[in-house]
């Protein structure tokens, strides 16, 4: 007697062949969802790291004209939005900003706000706001 004779009077081989697709269906999509969790967690940790570097302390850097001051990439790009233009041009006159910051951070990032330095008013914020997104966005992997 062959095994075949012993299961299918009590289950039907188009049934047994049914389930089987089916559980090979599913372990392809648990598959797929193994390597979503594992993409998942990769972007997650590539937001962490972006998000260390933007609270990682630094040295409180004090704007002139004003009672700001930063003392991290993120209190920077906060204090930045507020403070007067006369105060944004006169560090940048005087790269202040690329001096806080060397050695402190990546030189790709440097070079983003030595370029952001030769700008005046509001042109300058706005390279500064986009020079400090741009690089966390490329930290976090975001095109």
């Amino acid at each position: 007697m062959v095994i075949e004779n012993l299961i299918l009077p009590f289950i039907k081989k188009a049934d047994l062949e049914r389930r089987k697709k089916e559980l090979k269906k599913a372990i392809g999509a648990l598959s797929k969802e193994e390597q979503k969790i594992k993409e998942l967690k990769k972007e997650l940790r590539r937001i962490e790291r972006t998000e260390k570097l933007l609270t990682k302390p630094l040295p409180t850097f004090y704007f002139w004209y004003c009672n700001e001051k930063a003392s991290s990439i993120a209190e920077f790009a906060s204090a930045l939005q507020r403070v007067p233009l006369e105060s944004l041009n006169h560090h940048a006159e005087h790269h202040d900003f690329s001096k806080w910051l060397e050695s402190k951070v990546p030189k790709s990032f440097l070079v983003l706000i030595k370029n952001a330095e030769e700008k005046r008013d509001e042109e300058l914020r706005n390279a500064l706001l986009k020079a400090i997104e741009h690089y966390t966005k490329k930290k976090a992997g975001i095109k």
